[in-house]
């Protein structure tokens, strides 16, 4: 089952896989250099074995996407209408008709059995033991394969850029100075944003977090908890995590009487480098009634499979959220001489809401760390272009050949994320922060009226007018000053920063 005839790469070992000694093998995909962290290290150990994932080819992804863009575009006879799970499975993302049957047939042939990882059927994963991280040049199919299977992971996909924030964005422990623009508490948030400090919901975390900055609240207020891929409950105070912390404090305090849902993600990943990104968003799809917001903090093939993922939970209702990442336009890369800007992924994905951050309150700007720019990926989805138009004829020839022009842009909208105060393992701390919409979704079902879902065909249309724009503050990296905030759309603060009462106005409340 293993082959020695083409390279894999490591840190420790070299691996190859092909497909099997068959005779009808084509290559399936290829990478012509050693992806950033790894090294070629030569033939691979006869007995080393894999966790693979394999990605069949799904019934209708254009028909997901029209689906997902009649569902969440204001004025559209569909709009608000979301898909349940069994139309999304049945009628859009089911494996095409004998895909599965065939994969399995070939596995079968040298004992390889299959299971399921996804509510659609379109993951398959075989279990198999193998702790290194491995990665090759390319990799062979049988060729009568071609047209059911998508892609084979891990092979030539490198570790994924995802935007996560940096510890060294912890900037100080508690400062005694006062003011906003210092500290940024949830009461900074809520007076810059007009969000109601009421109650959304009657929504029975012992926190310090409340006690010192939602005194108003109470203090016991409880959050449920679920677990994925080996996922645990640590409670020991020196356990503490720091996005936990500010993802559960943030929440909770922000989005008072939301019901929040915690979901914590072990190692045992059923797809490999995405860290469990793929296995939350199956884990929800799987679920009858999903929360109405998803906010957590490659090769082409891979990127389209996790987005179209995405796609599936916005037909369905959800509203996908990413921070836009930490590092300006060098986004997840470690070396600041890169000559091309990099855009994170999956805040390049054009079925998610990309969130930048901002500093200060008064003014508002453009944090300089905040993510942004152009797909290398993904075109500019249509409910764009009107907005990105206007800066790129601004920007002119300045950064010409270092970003794609035509690609899918980030952020979407910003909100405050610099020196924003968490409660550590005891101990205040400021660090970046990404926006919750929660609030706003149950704003909407109380009035009964459907959840936005896919934000973004509203916020690019009936919701702009409800964002503050920002207009001062760049994202430096790869030895430039990075885009600059202007007028309208930018790549660092996107179309700006909410408010709560006029985004209830622009929907209708």
């Amino acid at each position: 089952m293993i082959s020695k005839s083409t390279y894999l790469l490591s840190s420790l070992v070299a691996i190859a896989i092909s497909g099997i000694a068959r005779g009808d093998l084509i290559v399936h995909e290829r990478r012509d250099s050693v992806p950033q962290g790894f090294t070629k290290n030569g033939p691979a150990s006869d007995d080393t074995i894999l966790n693979l994932r394999l990605a069949l080819k799904q019934t209708n992804i254009a028909g997901l996407q029209s689906a997902l863009y009649d569902v969440s575009t204001p004025g559209n006879e569909h709009y608000g209408q979301h898909l349940t799970k069994q139309e999304v499975r049945y009628r859009l993302c089911f494996p095409v008709a004998g895909d599965t049957e065939a994969v399995k047939a070939w596995l079968s042939e040298y004992g390889l059995p299959t299971t399921t990882l996804s509510p659609s059927g379109d993951w398959l994963g075989l279990q198999a033991s193998g702790a290194e991280s491995v990665r090759t040049f390319s990799y062979s199919i049988p060729e009568d394969l071609r047209d059911h299977l998508v892609l084979v992971h891990p092979t030539i996909t490198e570790h994924a850029g995802f935007s996560v924030p940096a510890p060294a964005m912890i900037t100080s422990a508690y400062s005694s100075a006062s003011g906003c623009n210092l500290n940024i508490t949830s009461t900074c948030v809520q007076n810059l944003y007009d969000i109601p400090t009421t109650l959304a919901t009657p929504h029975p975390t012992s926190s310090s977090f409340l006690t010192q900055f939602r005194p108003d609240l109470d203090p016991n207020d409880t959050f449920d908890l679920q677990t994925l891929d080996g996922g645990s409950n640590k409670q020991q105070l020196k356990q503490a995590g720091l996005e936990a912390d500010l993802d559960v404090q943030w929440t909770v305090g922000v989005a008072s009487g939301v019901p929040t849902v915690f979901i914590s993600v072990g190692d045992q990943y059923h797809d490999g480098d995405l860290g469990g990104f793929l296995d939350i968003a199956n884990f929800l799809l799987a679920e009858e009634s999903p929360p109405q917001v998803l906010t957590t903090s490659l090769t082409q093939p891979f990127h389209r499979t996790l987005c179209n993922a995405y796609a599936q939970l916005g037909a369905r209702g959800v509203s996908v959220i990413y921070a836009s990442g930490d590092g300006g336009v060098a986004g997840s890369s470690q070396n600041n001489s890169c000559h091309e800007f990099l855009p994170t992924f999956p805040n390049s994905c054009p079925f998610l809401t990309s969130v930048g951050a901002t500093a200060n309150v008064n003014p508002e700007i453009g944090a300089y760390f905040s993510g942004g720019g152009f797909s290398n990926y993904f075109p500019r989805p249509w409910y764009q272009n009107s907005s990105v138009s206007g800066y790129l004829k601004q920007l002119g020839r300045t950064y010409r050949g270092r970003y794609n022009a035509s690609g899918r842009v980030f952020p979407d909208v910003s909100a405050l994320g610099q020196n924003i105060k968490v409660v550590y393992r005891g101990e205040n701390v400021q660090l970046t922060a990404r926006a919750d919409l929660a609030r706003f979704s149950r704003a909407l079902i109380a009035a009964e009226k459907p959840v936005l879902g896919f934000l973004n065909p509203f916020l690019y249309s009936t919701g702009a007018n409800a964002l503050k724009d920002i207009i001062a503050g760049s994202n430096p990296g790869c030895k430039t000053m990075g885009f600059q905030a202007v007028e309208g759309w930018d790549p660092i603060t996107g179309l700006g920063t909410p408010n709560f009462t006029s985004l209830l106005t622009a929907v209708g409340l």
